[in-house]
């Protein structure tokens, strides 16, 4: 089997469009049943082994090699490239190596695109470069679009800074819930007309300054009141806070004790094993000294019995001296007598 490593020889991992990259396949081990090289590309989201792409094109041992043309492309596209051995025959050589590039969106497509989720970016200038003035792609766009939407749930909108909204045309806005505006900011209104349509039919709404000054003063007492229940909220929370972190430093201590305790635990029990290890050991040496009073026990009873014997054997000698000194006394007397 051949081992195909298949590397780019472009300097960049990510391409833009029109951009030619060369591929270039190098192989390792024994090549004489190499016949050639087939290099194929597609989208990485399309990619799997049993479909590795189109056929970009094929080159020959000993430095085969395929050139590829980025296409046009409205996002960021990740392609993957697959390079194949063959035999003479046909047959697969080796296992299949791939490598990836990203494809750069292009600008220009932007104004090419259809609409997608009922919009489309206008922010493009007709050479596909961005109205930003070299601030970002994101700083500046257009939007044309047609759209419905319906958001069940919560909504929230936080913005951190200036906030400008600007409507030219008809504005309808249809709320069937309790609605709560809290605002702690100051707010300058100019309504050259406005007109409310409600059941009893057109309205015209006209304040004087006093009483927008009035509402102005009330909103502000708000803002006041909300002020001061978030400061009170915060003292809460660093308390809270407060408390947490001598709960966390009490935990600590008490985990570095349970730490302390448990070694101390491990030492007795330690201890203990090499104590019970002791008492085996002194168990065993009174079982072989037990042994050992057994066998001179045995010893003991044995000489006793040798001894036995032999004293028996004595008993015998000094009966048989005895009966030996009678006769000779006897025999003493008979000659005397004679």
């Amino acid at each position: 089997m051949t081992d195909l490593t298949l590397s780019l020889t472009s300097s960049k991992t990510a391409c833009n469009v029109s951009d030619e990259i060369t591929l270039s396949a190098s192989f390792t081990g024994d090549d004489s049943l190499l016949e050639k090289i087939e290099f194929y590309g597609c989208e990485k989201s399309k990619w799997s082994e049993e479909d590795i792409g189109d056929l970009i094109s094929s080159d020959t041992p000993p430095n085969p090699r395929a050139a590829w043309t980025a296409p046009s492309k409205k996002s960021d596209t990740v392609y993957i490239f697959t390079a194949k051995g063959l035999q003479k025959d046909g047959s697969q050589l080796g296992e299949l190596v791939t490598c990836n590039i990203t494809v750069k969106k292009d600008p220009a497509e932007q104004n090419n695109t259809p609409y997608e989720n009922g919009s489309q970016n206008l922010g493009y200038c007709s050479d596909g470069t961005n109205w930003g003035f070299g601030w970002g792609d994101a700083n500046f766009s257009i939007k044309a679009q047609n759209k419905w939407s319906l958001t069940l749930g919560i909504a929230q909108d936080i913005t951190v800074g200036a906030k400008s909204y600007t409507l030219i045309g008809g504005s309808t806005s249809i709320n069937f819930a309790v609605g709560l505006d809290v605002n702690c900011t100051a707010k300058i209104e100019l309504a050259l007309l406005e007109k409310k349509l409600s059941f009893k039919g057109f309205k015209c709404k006209y304040q004087s300054d006093k009483v927008v000054a009035e509402e102005f003063d009330t909103k502000l007492q708000k803002s006041e009141v909300i002020m001061s229940m978030m400061n009170f909220t915060n003292s809460e929370l660093n308390a809270v806070g407060q408390k947490i972190a001598t709960n966390t430093q009490s935990i600590q201590t008490n985990a570095q004790n349970i730490t302390a305790q448990t070694n101390r635990i491990d030492t007795s029990i330690q201890r203990i094993d090499d104590n019970e290890m002791s008492i085996v050991n002194v168990a065993l040496s009174v079982d072989d000294t037990e042994a050992e009073l057994r066998s001179c026990t045995t010893r003991v009873d044995q000489v006793s019995a040798q001894v036995q014997q032999v004293s028996t054997r004595v008993d015998n000698a000094e009966t048989a001296i005895n009966t030996v000194g009678g006769v000779a006394m006897t025999t003493a007397a008979i000659m005397m007598f004679s």
